[in-house]
């Protein structure tokens, strides 16, 4: 029987959109750890040379080297790597970022001299940076993105290829001035770790500029710090067992903690 002109429409509207589902690869960090805002899209680090401009943001709470309501560069944060269903995910650290009881922490403690070594190692929690970037440096109305990096990668890590150069060179710790800043040439090449392969900054350039950014720019820029995600102890705990982190039994006390951080 032929499709009638309303079915033909009809059929139409139940269609996927693929510019949608792009838009949506498009936010995802492909990590648990951190939620982008509405609006905002993340950074991707792609094979190649790129020049960027990481800018100030007005800092929330919780941040480890800002006060709240300063202007700052970066979000700083630790993460722990699970194997899910889902696959290889990231965490943020329950004590590093919310002081507040952490799963993972919990059983590096009871079982770091006893489980596989490997897997203890996996579990261990990384230093991460989060940064706000204009991908094309200079133009003020960019709609501005969020990059997602790690700080030690045996020597060529994010954060170690910008200390490196910050600590090597006094003027280039402005580089995220409004008015003096220095634009980022960044080296993106193929790495291979951990039976997989991915594309890793191999080189930071602090490059010369001729431009200054609006002072309204930093309260326009997203809070970093809002962007971690708190996942309930008793989710992460499940996650660790394998089972299913929907189920509703096994209610932990999620209170902050006391004393040291656990190791």
């Amino acid at each position: 029987m032929a499709m009638t002109r309303r079915d033909r429409e009809k059929s139409e509207a139940r269609k996927t959109n693929a510019a949608d589902w792009a838009k949506r690869q498009e936010r995802s960090t492909g990590s648990s750890a951190v939620k982008l805002p509405n609006g905002v899209e993340s950074y991707k680090l792609d094979l190649g040379k790129h020049q960027i401009d990481i800018l100030l943001y007005r800092v929330g709470k919780g941040n480890p080297e800002a006060d709240e309501g300063f202007q700052h560069f970066e979000r700083t944060y630790e993460a722990h790597g699970i194997n899910t269903p889902d696959g290889f995910r990231s965490y943020c650290c329950a004590w590093k970022c919310f002081k507040k009881k952490c799963a993972v922490c919990d059983f590096l403690q009871r079982n770091g001299s006893s489980a596989d070594p490997q897997l203890i190692r996996s579990l261990r929690a990384k230093v991460r940076h989060l940064w706000v970037v204009n991908d094309k440096p200079g133009d003020a109305k960019t709609p501005l993105k969020i990059l997602d990096t790690t700080h030690y990668n045996k020597g060529i890590g994010f954060g170690e290829l910008l200390v490196d150069g910050v600590s090597s060179v006094p003027k280039y710790a402005r580089f995220a001035d409004l008015d003096r800043g220095l634009p980022l040439q960044i080296t993106v090449k193929e790495q291979k770790g951990g039976g997989f392969k991915y594309n890793a900054a191999t080189r930071i350039d602090f490059l010369p500029r001729d431009y200054e950014y609006p002072k309204g720019i930093v309260d326009k820029a997203p809070c970093l710090d809002d962007c971690l995600v708190e996942t309930p102890y008793k989710v992460m705990k499940r996650l660790l067992n394998q089972e299913d982190p929907e189920d509703e039994d096994d209610d932990e006390d999620e209170t902050p903690r006391k004393g040291k951080s656990p190791k």
